[in-house]
């Protein structure tokens, strides 16, 4: 039987994710509109995630809706705690088709500045992560954990946002994609792939500051 376990094991086609980029307004606006963002290779079941950055003035801004490429995007997650300055949100959406996508932002609270960074996923069984983990902290910690638990055969992608004290960061289990500042506030992704065992993904960063995360795992 462990023959045929590790057999059926071996077979099994493990996701794909490639950073793509990421794209950021300074501006106030109710409507955020990101236009030609490169998006790989059309194929079907393709999977593109934003993590979106919210910075506002003492209102945790969110998304009452998103699109990618015209596609209607499902929230994954995020932490926008009451009163903070910074927040963030994960959304997906199946984009089968062009190379290219707009990307649309009905911000539903105030946010002085946004960032939007993305991943595209291949040979993913489905749009609907098998697991998702938020997570934030105050600022008398410089490192943060995701605990995104057991994710065999899984695609990881966790986004992240801080406040004005740090100026970068690094992970452990997760590949970092890019960190940095916008408008004096931090925010970062990060990925891995294949993942086994139960996985307690930490950021750490230079400072001590103010953090939100969201990690998701595709299989």
């Amino acid at each position: 039987m462990t023959g045929v376990h590790q057999s059926i094991q071996s077979s099994i086609t493990v996701p794909t994710a490639t950073y793509i980029g990421a794209v950021t307004s300074p501006s106030n606006l109710a409507t955020y509109t990101f236009s030609t963002n490169n998006i790989s290779t059309a194929a079907n079941g393709r999977i593109v995630v934003l993590h979106v950055t919210y910075t506002g003035s003492g209102v945790a801004g969110s998304s009452s809706s998103v699109t990618i490429g015209g596609v209607s995007a499902t929230l994954v997650g995020g932490v926008a705690p009451a009163g903070s300055q910074t927040s963030m949100e994960m959304w997906s959406a199946v984009v089968p088709t062009g190379a290219t996508a707009d990307f649309v932002l009905v911000v539903s609270n105030s946010s002085a500045s946004l960032t939007v960074g993305w991943h595209v996923i291949y040979g993913a069984k489905s749009n609907t992560p098998v697991a998702v983990v938020s997570n934030s902290g105050s600022t008398s910690s410089v490192a943060y954990t995701l605990n995104i638990g057991s994710v065999p055969q899984c695609i990881v992608i966790a986004g992240t946002s801080w406040g004005s004290t740090a100026a970068s960061s690094t992970w452990t289990i997760l590949t970092e994609d890019r960190d940095g500042q916008v408008n004096s506030r931090g925010h970062g992704s990060a990925h891995a792939s294949p993942l086994s065992g139960t996985q307690s993904i930490t950021q750490t960063l230079s400072s001590a500051d103010n953090w939100r995360g969201c990690a998701a795992a595709w299989r």
